[in-house]
């Protein structure tokens, strides 16, 4: 596991590319086979399980939401550390 100096640079790194809306700095943040599994996968994609598999599914998917909320803007509070990887919260701003 990184040391939490690192994740939390990675963490603002991904943060800032959401905030100046920048879906290729968003992508570089995922191995190209990233598999994502979000509530608003299924509403969005019609998909049952909510999954999308790679960074042109994801692709499409942040940059739809980027559109439907063009104001959009994130603001770091937290990372939660766990086997295997990390999670960040972060407060939607409008």
């Amino acid at each position: 596991m990184e040391a939490p100096d690192t994740l939390k640079a990675h963490a603002l790194s991904w943060i800032d590319a959401w905030n100046r809306h920048d879906v290729e700095g968003i992508l570089s943040h995922y191995a190209d086979d990233v598999m994502f599994q979000a509530a608003t996968v299924v509403r969005r994609w019609n998909k049952p399980d909510g999954i999308l598999l790679g960074k042109a599914e994801l692709r499409a998917h942040f940059a739809k939401g980027l559109e439907l909320d063009p104001d959009l803007n994130f603001q770091f509070e937290e990372i939660f550390r766990c086997p295997g990887g990390y999670a960040v919260l972060s407060m939607a701003t409008a």
